[in-house]
């Protein structure tokens, strides 16, 4: 029943959006289906000409006439070719940041980095409309960056607000694909035990599945060189929450349902399994999730590798292999 009612709130979601939000809904699903290849100049952002951003700042500016040092970002597969405005801050204790666009005549993407590399990316809001980004973060410091999706410019005001973590702060590790944890292919069988409660709905799939999957989710990155065959088995974990949880297997983290290889959706207190075996090889991303509205909860996750071991291959020019023998 609770699927079904699931099911239900979900259609009618899709068929009867709030008045206001129709025109950003259908603009938005364009952008999500003109999704480009990323760019080779994913490249380092100007971070010699930041910003430096305190708790509580409005900033107001432009990225009109700004040279595009970044053409994509490691948590978007969007053609950021406009320019960019980049700020800095830095935090002493764990805290909840804010992020808020707004203002905007073009289309601008928000960007929340690690660091000045445009592949270390943490979160992104990249609608058609303003952006927002809420965040739990760890002391350190951090680079946002306002770009230009397929070479848009617009004036805008960056609005940034700090507050005290909740809960489940700092944000759960490999809560998007750029900070996945990586799933070694020479241990087999390889068990994780985690917890999605304290991890953001980044991810949703219906392709492989079946189902909606509006739950908490985790990502975990598996690199499958050819012939590689990959079974995973997600169950519940030891805190005794029952979710009906879902498992997939996905190469775009922006396009889940379009790229998504194997999935499994059979029902509450069932253990999800997939199997896959990937011909050409590639980069992967095993997404835990459920199909409940913001749910989470502990979860156990095996993983079984065959064929998936990479050998290095140490080179020794011919001096150094006489030297082995002196």
């Amino acid at each position: 029943m609770q699927r079904i009612l699931g099911s239900l709130w979900l259609v009618c979601a899709l068929a009867f959006p709030a008045a206001g939000n129709a025109a950003q809904s259908l603009a938005l699903s364009k952008k999500q289906a003109t999704l480009a290849a990323r760019p080779d100049r994913t490249g380092s952002v100007d971070c010699a000409a930041a910003f430096e951003l305190t708790c509580g700042a409005i900033h107001d500016s432009t990225n009109a006439g700004l040279p595009d040092e970044a053409s994509s970002y490691g948590c978007a597969d969007y053609a950021e070719t406009g320019g960019e405005v980049v700020y800095r801050f830095t935090l002493s204790v764990p805290t909840q940041v804010t992020l808020e666009l707004n203002g905007l005549s073009g289309d601008l993407d928000l960007f929340l980095l690690a660091g000045c590399d445009a592949a270390d990316c943490i979160a992104v809001s990249a609608g058609v409309s303003d952006e927002l980004i809420v965040r739990c973060l760890n002391p350190g410091t951090y680079v946002v960056v306002v770009d230009g999706y397929e070479g848009g410019s617009s004036d805008f005001t960056l609005e940034f607000t700090c507050g005290p973590c909740g809960p489940c702060g700092p944000d759960a590790p490999g809560d998007v694909c750029g900070y996945a944890a990586h799933v070694p292919g020479h241990i087999s069988p390889y068990f994780v035990t985690g917890n999605t409660k304290c991890a953001q709905d980044d991810y949703h799939d219906s392709g492989c599945t079946g189902y909606s999957s509006l739950g908490r989710d985790l990502a975990y990155r598996i690199v499958m060189p050819p012939g590689c065959t990959m079974q995973a088995f997600l169950r519940d974990g030891p805190d005794g929450v029952v979710l009906d949880r879902s498992l997939y297997l996905i190469e775009s983290c922006n396009d889940p349902a379009g790229t998504c290889v194997a999935g499994s959706d059979l029902g509450i207190e069932i253990e999800e399994s997939i199997t896959y075996q990937s011909i050409a090889g590639g980069i992967y991303y095993l997404i835990v999730d459920a199909f409940g509205l913001d749910v989470g909860g502990d979860f156990e996750l095996e993983i079984r590798q065959t064929n998936c071991s990479v050998v290095r291959v140490e080179t020794r020019n011919w001096q150094d292999v006489k030297r082995i023998y002196r």
